[in-house]
């Protein structure tokens, strides 16, 4: 919720700020199979979710830069924004893929809901107190983290080297859940993704301004 305030903050006009916002929301509409389809058949969840995770990092590290308003938007949208929005779906695709049958995952989820509300108040408090720009470092260094701790996932949801991830592959006695990706080609996604565009749009807006 912090994200239009950043921009601002490193320069960005508030219509430009919201702007790139919402191109960043459609960007990783579109990113966002193509990381399911790697995640399900290529690296695996966990190693996408690394990966997307780092590179989020990286993105919010290179903005500490001075850097004109354009590259800042550019950072966001081609660093940030296309790969936080595939952050949730391997996500659930991993929590859903280590519980057995799915059992407990409306808790999990929820539980994330509250976790989301818990820090979004945590960091307003840090941010009130040492500015919106530590959310630079403070951020990157969370990810970092959060990589790490993905790592312990179960060994069977990494994929030996050299070898392509055997797709949708969950917990014993649970079927396979694709990441997001795998039947990206479908004719019947095109509704649904169209519909899916405009409340992406319409939901970076609101949590914009």
């Amino acid at each position: 919720p912090f994200i239009a305030i950043v921009l601002v903050d490193r320069g960005l006009a508030v219509a430009t700020a919201g702007a790139v916002m919402a191109l960043g929301s459609l960007a990783g509409m579109l990113a966002n199979p193509g990381w399911g389809y790697l995640a399900d058949t290529r690296v695996g969840p966990v190693r996408m979710l690394q990966f997307l995770t780092l590179a989020g990092a990286a993105a919010f590290l290179a903005m500490n830069l001075e850097l004109p308003p354009a590259a800042i938007g550019l950072l966001y949208v081609a660093g940030f924004a296309v790969s936080w929005a595939a952050w949730v779906p391997l996500g659930d695709s991993l929590t859903i893929r280590i519980l057995p049958s799915g059992s407990g995952f409306a808790r999990v989820r929820l539980l994330q809901s509250l976790m989301f509300a818990v820090g979004a108040f945590g960091a307003g408090v840090v941010y009130t107190a040492a500015g919106y720009s530590v959310s630079l470092l403070l951020f990157p260094a969370l990810a970092v983290a959060f990589a790490l701790v993905a790592g312990a996932a179960p060994a069977w949801l990494r994929p030996p080297p050299g070898r392509r991830h055997p797709q949708g592959r969950r917990a014993p006695g649970a079927g396979p859940v694709p990441s997001g990706g795998t039947r990206v080609l479908s004719p019947r996604l095109g509704l649904v993704l169209a519909a899916t565009a405009l409340v992406l749009l319409g939901q970076s807006g609101s949590n914009s301004f």
